[in-house]
């Protein structure tokens, strides 16, 4: 076969290429004119050759590869490829690293923001939505009470699973109505009327749940609704019927606020205080220094009374000495 006859089959051949070799996912469709020359005559067809891509690094065109194969000199194409197929797999671990990075980032916020947020709170009664002004745990009311946290959970009837680390707050709000009437000084009945709670309300039910219903009017007096909602910054949808549960956590809030506050400010002043005494203290050193005198300067001092008269005068409040 004469070697213009070979390259025709090449040219005619190199069509349908179809490199399996490292492919999955990506299509690739390829239009390609199969011109035969045989005379006079041209053959033109469309032919779609799909082609999935999975590693652009080791994969090379049907061009590239079919222009190679029929001349054998396109090396410098094949190496211009595979430069781009490495940049491109670059590019794709980039943009990898880069979704990771975000991923993590999300998840870090999210974890945050659960912690922040209690989210990840074991303890039930914590959960419950009050908020602790105190910042004090059941265990700290109970030994500053001089009790075991089982002796005062016995005392003020509350739930045996509570933990020792429930919030003051909460283990409050958890005692039995009954017996915050008993605190106070009042019999359950005198408590009912006097918030006009409901009749859903017991002796068992827990402080929280009875003090939510009463009214704004009943908490705090109808005469005082005005001053108060000015004092808390609330707006006319406040009224004396709003129920105090609706109120109670800006109120606890506002409190808790002030008492962070208050501490910083007993803080700093604490620090001053100790800081100008500090500097007392140092020119106090430093004037007790000068008033002293050293044992050769007495000595001196000494000598040259005796030189005159024999005899040495007192020496004065301000740590001089003078000889007459």
């Amino acid at each position: 076969m004469s070697e213009e006859n070979k390259n025709n089959e090449n040219n005619e051949n190199n069509v349908n290429v179809e490199n399996t070799e490292n492919t999955e996912n990506t299509e690739n469709t390829v239009n390609v004119e199969n011109t035969e020359n045989n005379g006079n005559t041209e053959n033109t067809e469309d032919i779609e050759n799909t082609v999935n891509v999975e590693n652009t690094e080791n994969t090379q065109t049907a061009d590239a590869f079919s222009d190679t194969e029929a001349n054998g000199t396109n090396d410098e194409n094949i190496d211009l490829n595979k430069d781009a197929g490495k940049k491109a797999s670059i590019s794709k671990k980039g943009v990898i690293a880069i979704v990771a990075a975000a991923v993590v980032l999300v998840v870090c916020i999210s974890v945050g923001f659960a912690y922040t947020n209690g989210l990840f709170e074991t303890n039930k009664y914590n959960k419950m939505g009050y908020i602790n002004i105190s910042g004090r745990t059941l265990k700290d009311v109970a030994e500053q009470a001089g009790m075991s946290v089982d002796e005062f959970k016995a005392e003020y009837r509350l739930p045996d699973d509570m933990p020792d680390d429930t919030d003051e707050a909460a283990a409050f709000y958890n005692i039995p109505t009954g017996k915050v009437a008993e605190m106070y000084g009042m019999d359950f009945s005198t408590v009912l009327v006097m918030l006009e709670l409901p009749d859903t309300v017991t002796e068992d039910t827990p402080w929280g749940e009875a003090e939510g219903e009463a009214t704004l009017e009943k908490y705090v007096g109808e005469d005082a609704v005005d001053a108060f909602k000015e004092e808390y910054g609330l707006g006319d949808d406040v009224t004396g019927k709003t129920k105090w549960k609706e109120l109670r956590n800006i109120v606890d809030k506002a409190t808790l606020d002030e008492r962070i506050k208050a501490e910083k400010e007993a803080e700093k002043a604490e620090k001053e205080a100790a800081k100008n005494k500090s500097k007392s203290s140092d020119g106090n050193d430093e004037a007790d220094d000068g008033s002293e005198l050293s044992e050769e300067d007495l000595q001196a001092l000494i000598e040259q009374a005796m030189a005159n008269d024999g005899s040495v005068q007192t020496a004065p409040e301000d740590g001089g000495a003078q000889a007459e």
